[in-house]
């Protein structure tokens, strides 16, 4: 999961969780991190009839530092599957800077999934490392345009044994495709009038949109032959993605986010991976971490939030919908059986002794498909489990005046209603 500078804390939580990653809200540029350090520790895990449910492992660190002379900014960020730094210059108006990054294993063709069955021999590892430089601009403080340049080495790998997590994989049998150059340009335009307050930022009100513009050239890609026995070839040079989102949120206890991709010139190998609830993406809870990929989809989600009143807890479950076009123009992938899938979800936020944040997120896949690994017939249903514990240390000072953390959440989070933010 790439993460975007000047990002808050609480958002990058968020991201991990996917909730509200369909991409990343941006902050403004002025807000300092509260604190240098932050830690997230979780896994991912699906249980269903299928033969493979393996569990993703979720790690992520981040150091930000701040108080470097001159307005000059500095970030490390190390996930699972990312290492990224950020050197730039942050001030009231503008971000300006670069990030050199190494992403590994982050691409589709990491998953090929039929009916919950993993086809061990189209799936491959796909690697990228480049230095991305971005300019963001605050037209008001709600208001960004983000433009974003990223020229990578793109690289790749077949499958062998096992993986970290003691996995096993048989080996890749399709033809890879070569190593090469990918040139990708971004823009990203935010409108964030969203009020957040109470633990983890998850209560809000307000209105948040945004829409992405990408537009990447690969340059000696060669020919990616996808599919066994029948080969389906891609030779795609040049590929557009577009992303509308809209998020309503209203006294802070009910929520709906919508979200819409059109995509042109896709293949496997470049698709977004849609699916389960840490997609980078299309997040939707209940079914497999890039069960599905297309060029054009949209996802739909609705919570409520019951305050419970011990350790600042909340639950909030959640419907989630995720809507396919008819006909998939991904190369590499056919049509699904259905256009819309649905999923129940129910997310379980608390302070465990009032010290340590901790999520517990649940997900119920409808229309997800699963060949039972002993009958061999299909079976509908899959449970999808997430469970994140949070750390940050480290404070920085904040300006005089403003109230430090602490001082902040001694306003309770059971206080409803756009009126009650105005204590704070």
């Amino acid at each position: 999961m790439k993460i975007p500078p000047a990002i808050s804390t609480h958002i990058m939580v968020a991201m991990l969780i996917a909730t509200i990653h369909a991409p990343l809200p941006l902050h403004a540029v002025e807000e300092k991190q509260p604190y240098r350090h932050n830690l997230v520790l979780g896994f991912d895990r699906p249980y269903s009839v299928a033969e493979v449910n393996n569990a993703t492992p979720l790690f992520l660190y981040r150091y930000f530092q701040e108080e470097l002379p001159h307005d000059l900014y500095a970030e490390l960020s190390i996930l699972t599957t990312h290492v990224i730094t950020v050197f730039g210059r942050k001030t009231r108006e503008y971000f300006v800077g670069v990030s050199p990054q190494l992403n590994h294993t982050v691409y589709s063709g990491f998953h090929a999934y039929t009916n919950g069955v993993s086809d061990y021999r189209r799936r491959f590892q796909g690697h990228n490392a480049g230095v991305e430089a971005f300019f963001q601009y605050h037209f008001i403080k709600p208001v960004s345009l983000k433009l974003s340049y990223y020229p990578g080495w793109y690289f790749y790998r077949e499958n062998v044994g096992r993986d970290i997590m003691q996995n096993h994989y048989e080996p890749t049998e399709i033809a890879l495709p070569n190593n090469h150059w990918e040139h990708k340009g971004r823009a990203d335009l935010v409108a964030d009038f969203v009020t957040r307050r109470g633990l983890l930022d998850r209560i809000r009100h307000g209105v948040y949109a945004r829409a992405i513009y990408e537009y990447a050239r690969r340059y000696g890609y060669g020919t990616f032959e996808d599919l066994i026995p029948e080969t389906m070839k891609s030779s795609i040079s040049h590929t557009h993605k577009s992303y509308a989102e809209l998020g309503l949120y209203y006294s802070f206890s009910n929520d709906i986010t919508l979200l819409g991709a059109y995509h042109h010139n896709i293949d496997r190998n470049n698709s977004d991976k849609i699916g389960a609830f840490f997609s980078e993406t299309a997040p939707m809870p209940g079914y497999f971490w890039g069960e599905f990929y297309h060029n054009k989809f949209a996802t739909a989600r609705a919570q409520i939030g019951l305050p419970l009143g011990v350790w600042h807890s909340r639950l909030q479950p959640g419907y989630n919908l995720l809507y396919l076009h008819k006909k998939n123009e991904v190369i590499g992938v056919g049509n699904y059986a259905h256009t819309v899938y649905h999923s129940v979800s129910a997310s379980f936020t608390t302070k465990l002794g009032d010290v340590v944040p901790m999520m517990l997120n649940y997900a119920y896949g409808i229309n997800a498909v699963r060949r039972d690994a002993h009958t061999r017939r299909l079976e509908k249903g899959n449970h999808e489990v997430l469970v994140m514990v949070i750390a940050a240390f480290g404070e920085n000072p904040r300006p005089d005046g403003e109230p430090k953390e602490k001082e902040r959440r001694t306003i309770p989070d059971e206080l409803e209603g756009p009126e009650k933010m105005r204590v704070e």
